[in-house]
């Protein structure tokens, strides 16, 4: 993928002052060493226009409309180089990253990442959305502990304890 001279933080300011090339694909980051060992391509993380405008618009009767302060935007990096968990989702060849950060309803974010992803004839890591995952207990429960990997343990026994979980040890 051919590197933008734009760092991440520029795009997102293009894109709120509405000066994005409307075709332009957002380049977040590099895949993390963490997610490279549990099986993801050294490929870059990527994600569309559309994506970004579904997770901030206000959820006026859409169900993918996620409300997410520019903050939350702006720390996309972040919050990719250091999720508390990820979740391995096989069959959708995906994973879904648990971050600290919180959305204004105090819901962890969940972004969810697709492997291999084809975008504008390129292959990429895409994320594929990101919000406030309401019942995050629940979601976690569905999950066999070896589809759940813990990336922060410190972080990671603070919010099982504060959903009530017993998860794997630390990857």
């Amino acid at each position: 993928m051919k590197k933008d001279k734009q760092t991440y933080l520029e795009q997102i300011d293009s894109y709120y002052k509405g000066i994005l090339k409307s075709n332009q694909i957002i380049r977040i980051s590099d895949t993390p060493e963490y997610l490279q060992k549990l099986g993801a391509k050294s490929l870059p993380i990527v994600m569309k226009q559309s994506t970004l405008a579904k997770c901030i618009r206000e959820p006026k009767g859409s169900r993918s409309a996620h409300r997410l302060e520019r903050s939350i935007i702006e720390s996309l990096p972040i919050q990719i180089a250091n999720p508390i968990l990820v979740v391995d989702e096989k069959e959708r060849k995906s994973f879904a990253l648990i971050s600290d950060y919180k959305d204004i309803n105090g819901n962890n974010i969940l972004l969810a990442l697709k492997l291999e992803s084809s975008v504008q004839n390129m292959i990429v890591n895409e994320i594929m959305s990101f919000y406030g995952r309401k019942n995050l207990g629940i979601y976690l429960r569905k999950h066999a502990p070896s589809e759940i990997h813990i990336i922060d343990n410190k972080k990671a026994k603070s919010l099982t304890s504060l959903l009530g979980l017993q998860l794997p040890t630390t990857l």
